[in-house]
């Protein structure tokens, strides 16, 4: 089984959305690498999409939100 990448997002508060970025291993153990909050979901989807590309091309990762 091949090492993933992912991502999620979701609305907290006071017009706030967070989003985290996450690391599947082989074993399909989750690792949070980190979360992004902004007032605006389209700035959080854009900079999860866009981490997700990075490491997924750099290290070989398998892009679960690539389109």
């Amino acid at each position: 089984m091949k090492e993933k990448i992912d991502y999620s997002t979701g609305y907290l508060e006071n017009d706030i959305y967070q989003g985290t970025l996450f690391f599947y291993d082989n074993q399909e153990n989750i690792y949070p690498l980190f979360g992004l909050d902004d007032e605006n979901e389209k700035y959080v989807i854009n900079d999860l999409k866009w981490f997700a590309k990075y490491f997924s091309d750099y290290l070989e990762l398998e892009n679960l939100n690539s389109v």
